[in-house]
């Protein structure tokens, strides 16, 4: 039976990331956040790995999912503008080699950036790491793909040594809200609204795999799509910072959406930027009195945290 193990957040901060350079070159050192994410001591993750919950690289996330022949499949959702940051991390920390599909929510370079970076995965002669990586995106961000990297879309445009990424270009279906399946792995989109566009909604595309809903980057979440996350276990949204933004949850959207979804194990918040200290938001989410009557846990997630299931 095909089964998700793991899912590994491997970015959990906004485009910019945090620290932010103005911040930690203001000479008043107000910004707690990005101060602590420099100086702040580090936690350490079941004796394994260490961590700084307030330094954080742009949302990805890495699947791992058993196979029926008890193999793993690692499946990548977006590598933007920090993923080899990211990769050289986590990658080696966890034992993790092989991308077996990079899956795209939007063509925003905090979600694709990196696909250059994925050179790093197809050339090396016989250290290769493997010939190719498979990637699964809507049209919009195929599009947005196709101008920003031509020469990866199409090797004839590739100038210079040559040396580029191997990438398998698939493109989904995402108007009817159908899963898509790579490798027998069923995934299900989730078109989110991630602000606006020539005054309409710009979509961005949510996950679900099993009972894990991943949506890093939204302002509303349609009707249609509320009802495709239901019934999850464990749902990863979008929470930009304390005060409403045009384009990104704040906190407490964040938790009122949460709260109607009713996930049945936690709930992680990701997406967060300088405005939210990793120690004082888990701290005012445990004393939510909200979440205390919804029965719900809510957590602030962080580079490198690894949710089993």
């Amino acid at each position: 039976m095909v089964k998700l193990e793991e899912a590994i957040l491997l970015g959990t901060g906004t485009s910019g990331g945090v620290p932010n350079t103005c911040c930690l070159t203001n000479p008043a050192k107000t910004c707690k956040t990005c101060l602590l994410s420099q100086n702040f001591t580090v936690h350490e993750d079941d004796g394994k790995v260490w961590y700084n919950p307030n330094k954080r690289r742009n949302t990805s996330c890495l699947l791992r999912i058993r196979m029926d022949d008890n193999s793993i499949k690692n499946i990548v959702i977006d590598a933007g503008k920090t993923f080899y940051e990211s990769s050289m991390e986590w990658f080696s920390k966890y034992n993790i080699r092989r991308i077996d599909a990079l899956i795209l929510t939007h063509g925003h370079a905090d979600a694709m950036l990196g696909l250059d970076d994925l050179r790093q995965w197809t050339i090396g002669g016989e250290n290769k790491v493997q010939e190719y990586i498979p990637i699964y995106l809507n049209q919009a961000t195929m599009d947005v793909v196709s101008h920003t990297f031509p020469y990866l879309v199409n090797r004839n445009l590739a100038s210079g040594g040559g040396d580029i990424s191997q990438l398998r270009f698939n493109v989904i279906d995402t108007d009817g809200l159908k899963p898509f399946y790579i490798d027998n792995i069923k995934i299900t989109p989730i078109p989110v609204h991630h602000g606006t566009f020539k005054d309409q909604p710009f979509i961005c595309l949510g996950f679900r795999v099993d009972d894990f809903s991943y949506i890093s980057d939204a302002v509303k979440i349609p009707d249609d799509s509320f009802e495709l996350i239901k019934g999850s276990s464990v749902i990863i949204l979008d929470a930009l910072r304390y005060k409403s933004h045009k384009s990104h949850f704040s906190v407490d959207e964040a938790l009122d959406e949460l709260i109607k979804l009713k996930p049945s194990k936690t709930c992680y918040l990701t997406g967060m930027a300088h405005y939210l200290e990793h120690e004082q938001l888990s701290k005012e989410l445990e004393e939510n009195q909200k979440l205390k009557e919804a029965g719900l846990t809510v957590k602030v997630a962080y580079d490198g945290l690894r949710i089993p299931f």
